[in-house]
């Protein structure tokens, strides 16, 4: 292998990575969002009942709590099945590469790169869709369907919460 192949590969391993980082980074700025919300709520026990300042934090905490819940009923993506449409998708195209900057037998490597760019293009509109999910983020069964999610509000919504959407 040519160091201008290698050097490619490279770059579009690291163009890979430098992909996935945003989704790591938003599933753990959820967490964040929840972790403040307990300590805030600690914060709330600890003021008195007749401090003026009570009411306005508990409003703003009432008011970061809907939000939260709002967006997990919304629905999330399945991380783990984009991660490995993804892994699909990069090593169809790595094996792809191979098979084209390169003579002889290394021509055959273009056959798995398009079994696996095609499995990999395949699945991934499956986890593309947003769905509910519990805080595992495994599917909820019975929930509507994905494609009504933003059409129609489930059921078990709070009236306060369908009101402020």
């Amino acid at each position: 292998m040519t160091t201008e192949t290698t050097s490619q590969l490279v770059i579009a391993i690291l163009g890979l990575v430098a992909a996935t980082v945003p989704a790591v980074r938003i599933g753990r700025r959820r967490s964040q969002r929840a972790e403040q919300l307990r300590r805030d709520l600690e914060l709330l026990r600890l003021i008195p009942e007749t401090s003026p300042s009570r009411q306005l934090f508990a409003d703003d905490i009432e008011r970061r709590l809907a939000s939260l819940v709002r967006s997990e009923i919304v629905g999330r993506r399945d991380r783990d099945g984009l991660v490995g449409s993804a892994v699909f998708i990069g090593v169809g195209a790595g094996f792809g590469a191979l098979g084209i900057f390169n003579d002889g037998l290394w021509r055959l490597f273009l056959i798995p790169a398009i079994v696996l760019l095609v499995a990999g293009l395949a699945i991934l509109p499956m986890y593309l869709r947003k769905v509910p999910r519990d805080t595992k983020g495994n599917a909820i069964e019975g929930s509507p369907s994905p494609g009504l999610m933003n059409e129609q509000p489930a059921d078990d919504v709070p009236a306060e919460l369908e009101r402020s959407s």
